[in-house]
């Protein structure tokens, strides 16, 4: 095994323990990364929603769905680039 493979077999461990503790032992704040990731996501979102002055209210209120779908997104994104380079030639 190259450093390569063990780097992404390490990041895909990560990823895969973020999401058991984030899904399967769901308390508040016990995943590794997706704490971090949410809140980072959520400030984005809340800069963002500075534009639209009066609807603000409105435009937060897509937050939520949106910061689920970046989360399963980044998860995805993380398996793959840890697959790609356990797998690479």
């Amino acid at each position: 095994m190259t450093l390569q493979q063990v780097g992404g077999a390490v990041l895909m461990a990560l990823f895969l323990a973020d999401i058991f503790l984030t899904i399967l032992y769901a308390r508040a704040g016990t995943g590794l990364l997706a704490p971090q990731w949410n809140r980072l996501v959520w400030l984005a979102l809340k800069a963002l929603s500075e534009l639209f002055d009066l609807r603000r209210g409105a435009a937060l209120s897509f937050a939520g769905p949106l910061i689920v779908i970046l989360l399963i997104a980044f998860w995805a994104l993380g398996l793959a680039v840890g697959a790609a380079l356990v797998i690479q030639l």
